[in-house]
């Protein structure tokens, strides 16, 4: 093997070249790429509303259940890890975005809601992250923007059946 000053292989940058090339060419790291920037952006403009992507995507979860939902079942929906959402709601309910209330069949069961505080809060955030999505897609076409919004609900179903087990992941 040949090496260059300090042991490196001569092969490395070739190698590095070839993965960069890689990355660049994957659809799905383009669209892991494009929704953490679409996501910290959208974190930046709205946290000095208190909020962060993890708190407004259990919020906008209550929303759309308006029954009211337990920590496991919106960890079901968020794939995140129940002492985690046990934590944001927690922080969530501190700030009288949420509350927790005993279940009418069930009182054993605590059901997570959402508060006209932080319905409001949804009010005042929500037109912020269209604004930012809206930008994102300004030079799409009609056209192209609903060919990308079934191609991402395409995706989406197919992630929800792998991640809840009725689909096999690929290898």
């Amino acid at each position: 093997m040949t090496t260059t000053e300090g042991n490196i292989p001569q092969s490395l940058p070739i190698d590095i070249e070839a993965m960069a090339t890689a990355l660049k060419a994957n659809p799905g790291l383009l669209l892991l790429y494009i929704g953490l920037m679409i996501d910290r952006y959208i974190e930046a403009r709205v946290s000095k509303h208190r909020l962060n992507r993890h708190r407004i995507e259990i919020m906008h979860t209550l929303v759309l259940d308006s029954s009211g939902l337990t920590a496991s079942d919106i960890s079901k929906k968020t794939f995140r890890s129940k002492q985690r959402i046990t934590k944001i709601t927690d922080s969530l309910e501190q700030d009288g975005l949420v509350k927790r209330e005993l279940d009418d069949q069930d009182r054993r069961i605590r059901r997570i809601r959402i508060t006209e505080k932080g319905l409001g809060s949804i009010r005042m955030t929500l037109p912020i992250a269209i604004d930012i999505l809206n930008r994102a897609t300004l030079d799409l076409t009609e056209e192209e923007l609903v060919q990308l919004t079934n191609l991402m609900k395409k995706i989406r179903r197919s992630l929800r059946a792998w991640l809840e087990g009725s689909r096999e992941m690929p290898r």
